[in-house]
């Protein structure tokens, strides 16, 4: 049986988690370089999680999988949190995926617009809350900004 042939289940897990436009979509497609998800600026564009089967160098054949954002308060919120639960529980590595360039500017914004900075301290805690689950599942895991700006 070729890599190629390998189900899904008997492949590593990889999958990204994060809050709604933290930049999961887009850091999946430069990681496969490919067009895997659907980008927007659009909060909640991943309504479903997105799974794509590769190589990857010395782990060989892995699965990886895009997730709705953390803490969606939509009317259909909480079927994306499930989705987003099951795919946790399936998953030997979590990405976490942080927009931190904009919680930290918006926190750190002398405008006194406590809506913003209330949101911006909200999806902190999700973050954090969600590296909480991984150690306490055991779970490896890796946070990583990539929208961050040197």
């Amino acid at each position: 049986m070729g890599l190629n042939d390998t189900p899904v289940s008997e492949r590593i897990q990889i999958a990204f988690f994060g809050c709604t436009n933290a930049g999961k979509s887009s850091l999946i497609n430069a990681f496969t370089g490919q067009d895997v998800s659907v980008v927007s600026e659009k909060k909640g564009t991943t309504t479903d999680p997105v799974l794509k089967t590769m190589e990857l160098g010395d782990l060989g054949p892995v699965a990886v999988i895009d997730t709705p954002g953390l803490g969606d308060d939509t009317d259909i919120g909480h079927l994306r949190v499930k989705r987003t639960q099951e795919i946790f529980a399936r998953a030997d590595i979590a990405v976490v995926v942080i927009d931190a360039n904009d919680i930290f500017k918006t926190l750190g914004d002398s405008r006194d617009d406590s809506a913003a900075k209330e949101d911006a301290l909200k999806r902190l805690e999700l973050v954090k809350e969600f590296q909480g689950k991984c150690r306490q599942a055991g779970k490896p895991y890796v946070t990583i900004s990539p929208k961050a700006r040197l």
